[in-house]
């Protein structure tokens, strides 16, 4: 069984038939995987803002809570732009940054 870390997926392999793998989420910034619990999902919402919520709609970048660094790596890289498939502008940058400090969940 899957723990709660884990995302199953049933892929297709070669010759017929189908086999599970299992992947974890990831910090878009610098591709470690821990747990969900140190991950914060961040979605693109329409208005060219950027909202966090594990159950919001649309594609999702997983960054890790409480790292300031990762959230100014993602950007750097473009690494928002690329895993939400839009443009985000800087000031969606600064307000996502300005959101989890005031929730707590970013570490001055």
């Amino acid at each position: 069984m899957a723990s709660p870390d884990e995302l199953v997926r049933v892929v297709a392999v070669p010759g017929g038939g189908l086999a599970t793998t299992r992947t974890s989420s990831s910090c878009e910034a610098t591709r470690r995987q821990p747990t969900q619990e140190e991950l914060v999902r961040v979605v693109a919402v329409p208005g060219g803002g950027l909202a966090t919520g594990r159950a919001l709609p649309g594609r999702g970048a997983w960054l890790c809570a409480g790292s300031p660094a990762c959230i100014e790596a993602a950007e750097r890289r473009k690494a928002f732009d690329r895993a939400l498939r839009t443009t985000v502008e800087r000031e969606a940058v600064d307000a996502l940054k300005t959101t989890l400090a005031r929730r707590g969940r970013l570490d001055s």
